[in-house]
C-alpha cells in the first residue's frame, strides 16, 4: 500500500527523514503532498517574498520527484480535511512528515495524527528541521528550559554534533502516483492574492547545495573561514546566504552541519577555525529561538520577559513609515531599509542596527518592526526573527541585548561601513558623499552639499531624530517600565 509524505517546510529530497522512511515503509510507493493552507497563507504574517520563494521551490521540487519518476501532488485547503480525502482517494496505509514546532503546527499535526490513529493508520512524525529538538535539551539539575544563549550552546554542541553523522540519501527512484490522483497546478503569487515588489533570489535544493559548496569551498576569499569577520561587513557577500533554504528546508540543517564539522577536522589557522565555529554558533541560534518560543508562545506577542510589555511607545506612524521607506536621515538604516524592500533581504549586522533604531531612537513597538520584517523577507522565520527583534528590544531576558546598551548608528555603520560601500550601493542620493560624511551627511558644508547635489533636507533627508536625545527618552521609559512591574 502507498504511504503519504506531506511537505511542509523541507522542500528536498536530500537528508529529508520522513520521506526516507516512507519510501523505506513503502517500496517507494510514496505519495508526495504539499497542502496549501490558508491559515498560514492569511494569517498576516506571511509575506509575498516568503510566498513566492516557496512556490518557486515547490516548482523546483515537482522537478527533481519527475526525475525520479514520482510528481507532487498540490492540494489547498484545511490540512487534516485534504489529507482524510487524500487517504480516501489512494488508500494509503499512513502518513509520513517532518515536525514543527510552532503553537500552530503543533496543533495542527496533533488533530492529524489522531484521526490517523482512530483510523487504525500509521502516523510518523520525525526530527528534521532543527538539530536539537525543543524537549531535548534542557537544565541538567532543574531540567528546565534554558534561557541565557550562553549555556545553552555548550549542553546543545554536546548533542548536536551526534546529528551531522545521521544523514539520510535521497531515494533513488519513486513509484508515480496513480495518473488519476488529481493535483492542482503550483498558483502563481497573483492566485493567492499577493503582489511581489521586490526581487527574489533562485531557489531549489540544486540552487541551495550550490550555495553551500560555494561557502565552503576554500579557494573563494570570503568562504567560511572568513565568516568570524566578513558577516560584518554588509557591503561583502561574506555570508552563506543559505537563510532562505533553510526556512524551506531546500538544504539539511544536518548537512550544514557536517560540511563544517568536516572541515574543523582538517589542518587550520585559529583564524579559520573561528570562522567555522562561528558559523556553526549561527546554526545554534537557530535551535536556541526555536526552543524559546516552543516553551514559551506568548513571545509570539509579547515580551519574554513580561516587564517590558509595559514600555509607552511613541508609535509616531509618520516615524514609522519613514523607517519602512528608508528615509529617516541615517545612511545605514536607510540603507538596510531599501535593501530589504528591494531585495527582500537584509544583511544581518544591518537587521540589528534598523531594529535597534526603530525601537530604542524612535520608541516604536519591536512588534511594528517584528511584522514588517516579516511580510519583507524572503527568508522571514517566525522563531529567528522574532527572536531577533526581543533580543534587539531587550525584552527576551538574559540573552537579549540589555536595554541599556543602545546601539549608535553612526557609530555602527563606521565601523562596519568604514568607506560607506553598503550605503552608496542602496542610498544613491549619497553616492558622490566622501567618506568622511558618508556616515554623518548632515555635517556636510553647505557649499559642498550644493555642489555634490545633495543638499540634506532636499535631496535626502535630514536626520528625523538626535540620537543623542532619542537615547536618554529610550533610557527613560525603560526605566519607568521596569519600576513599575516591581
Amino acid at each position: 500500500m502507498p504511504v503519504i509524505c506531506w511537505f511542509r517546510r523541507d522542500l528536498r529530497l536530500t537528508d529529508h527523514r520522513a520521506l526516507y522512511a516512507a519510501a523505506e515503509a513503502s517500496a517507494g510507493a510514496v505519495i508526495p503532498v504539499f497542502i496549501l493552507d490558508d491559515a498560514i497563507l492569511h494569517d498576516g504574517y506571511v509575506g509575498a517574498a516568503l510566498t513566492a520563494v516557496t512556490l518557486a521551490m515547490l516548482e523546483a521540487l515537482n522537478h527533481d520527484l519527475q526525475q525520479l519518476g514520482s510528481r507532487l501532488i498540490v492540494r489547498h485547503g484545511q490540512p487534516l480535511a485534504e489529507l482524510q480525502r487524500l487517504v480516501s482517494e489512494t488508500h494509503a496505509s499512513g502518513v509520513y512528515w517532518n515536525r514543527d514546532y510552532l503553537p500552530y503546527a503543533i496543533k495542527r499535526d496533533t488533530a492529524v495524527k489522531q484521526w490517523l490513529r482512530e483510523q487504525g493508520l500509521q502516523a510518523h512524525s520525525f526530527h528534521d528541521s532543527v538539530l536539537v529538538e525543543p524537549e531535548g535539551l534542557k537544565t541538567k539539575t532543574e531540567q528546565k528550559p534554558y534561557l541565557v544563549y550562553g549555556s545553552y550552546v555548550k549542553r546543545w554542541s554536546e548533542l548536536a554534533y551526534h546529528q551531522a553523522e545521521q544523514l539520510v540519501p535521497a531515494p533513488s527512484k519513486l513509484v508515480a502516483p496513480p495518473s488519476d490522483l488529481a493535483s492542482l497546478p503550483i498558483p502563481a503569487l497573483a492566485d493567492l492574492g499577493f503582489d511581489l515588489q521586490q526581487t527574489i533570489p533562485q531557489v531549489g535544493e540544486a540552487l541551495a547545495q550550490q550555495r553551500l559548496a560555494q561557502f565552503f569551498d576554500r579557494r573563494r576569499e570570503l568562504s567560511v573561514l572568513k565568516y568570524a569577520e566578513a558577516r560584518e561587513v554588509p557591503a561583502e557577500a561574506g555570508t552563506s546566504q543559505l537563510s532562505v533554504d533553510l526556512r524551506m528546508g531546500t538544504i539539511s540543517i544536518r548537512q550544514c552541519l557536517k560540511q563544517a564539522v568536516d572541515l574543523l577536522t582538517e589542518p587550520l589557522t585559529a583564524e579559520q577555525r573561528q570562522g567555522v565555529d562561528t558559523w556553526i554558533k549561527e546554526l545554534a541560534w537557530r535551535d536556541y529561538y526555536t526552543q524559546l518560543i516552543y516553551h514559551n508562545p506568548h513571545m509570539l506577542n509579547g515580551s519574554l520577559d513580561p516587564r517590558y510589555d509595559q514600555i509607552e511607545w511613541r508609535n509616531d506612524p509618520t516615524e514609522f513609515a519613514a523607517w519602512q521607506q528608508g528615509q529617516t536621515g541615517y545612511p545605514i538604516v536607510d540603507a538596510g531599509q531599501r535593501q530589504l524592500n528591494q531585495m527582500a533581504w537584509m544583511h544581518n549586522r544591518v537587521r540589528m542596527i534598523s531594529a535597534s533604531f526603530l525601537i530604542k531612537d524612535l520608541l516604536i513597538d519591536w512588534r511594528w518592526g517584528e511584522r514588517y520584517f516579516m511580510r519583507k523577507l524572503c527568508d522571514a522565520d517566525i522563531t529567528a526573527n522574532n527572536g531577533g527583534w526581543q533580543w534587539a528590544a531587550g525584552s527576551s531576558g538574559p540573552s537579549a541585548q540589555p536595554y541599556f546598551r543602545i546601539f549608535n548608528p553612526i557609530a555602527q555603520s563606521k565601523k562596519h561601513d568604514p568607506h560607506g560601500q553598503y550605503i552608496r550601493r542602496f542610498v544613491p542620493e549619497l553616492a558622490n558623499v566622501p567618506d568622511r560624511y558618508i556616515h554623518e551627511p548632515w555635517t556636510m558644508p553647505p557649499a559642498l552639499q550644493a555642489h555634490l547635489g545633495c543638499v540634506i533636507g532636499r535631496d535626502y533627508p535630514a536626520p528625523i531624530v538626535d540620537h543623542g536625545l532619542a537615547r536618554e527618552r529610550a533610557l527613560n521609559a525603560y526605566r519607568t517600565a521596569l519600576q513599575t512591574s516591581e
